[in-house]
């Protein structure tokens, strides 16, 4: 089992992006970045962190944002720090 804590700057991946479907858009880079960063196909958003990125609604993302990456074989877990 393999942890990483990573700090990733919400603000700059959707700079490009319309604000009306910001968190499902972020969601998908963030699973992209992490497969791309683990090498590794299968990843998990965990529950916690998915309703911290979607407290404050669909438009309006967190800046930043801690995540622990938790790798356990071929499978890889995203979680909130």
């Amino acid at each position: 089992m393999e942890e990483r804590i990573l700090t990733f700057n919400l603000t700059k991946l959707l700079k490009k992006k319309c604000r009306i479907k910001r968190v499902p858009y972020l969601l998908r880079l963030l699973r992209e970045k992490v497969k791309r960063i683990t090498k590794v196909e299968n990843v998990e958003i965990s529950t916690e962190f998915n309703q911290r990125v979607w407290r404050r609604g669909i438009k309006k993302v967190p800046r930043k944002m801690r995540v622990k990456v938790v790798k356990e074989g071929e499978k890889v877990r995203v979680e909130a720090v």
